[in-house]
């Protein structure tokens, strides 16, 4: 029997978000300009963590892979779409 088929499933989705949330730390660059670039970065970053939200199957080792591999490269597009911190 396969160890990761017997992870529940919300533990997955914290493992993946907490993978999201790591690379994003590590990734952060915040951007001085504005533009549509930025926005196109971080919607594609939504849309890969939530293709790694669905397509991770406990039973298939690969598919918890490709889902790692997704939330990592969302947070890396998200950490590198960043706003620009505020001036005082």
């Amino acid at each position: 029997m396969n160890p990761l088929a017997s992870l529940p499933w919300w533990l997955l989705w914290v493992v993946l978000g907490v993978t999201f949330v790591v690379v994003h730390a590590l990734a952060f660059q915040p951007r001085r300009e504005a533009g549509g670039g930025r926005t196109l970065m971080r919607v594609v970053s939504s849309a890969l963590l939530l293709v790694g939200l669905v397509v991770v199957d406990p039973a298939e080792p690969a598919t918890v892979l490709l889902a790692l591999a997704a939330a990592a490269g969302a947070g890396f597009l998200s950490g590198r779409a960043a706003p620009p911190r505020p001036t005082r």
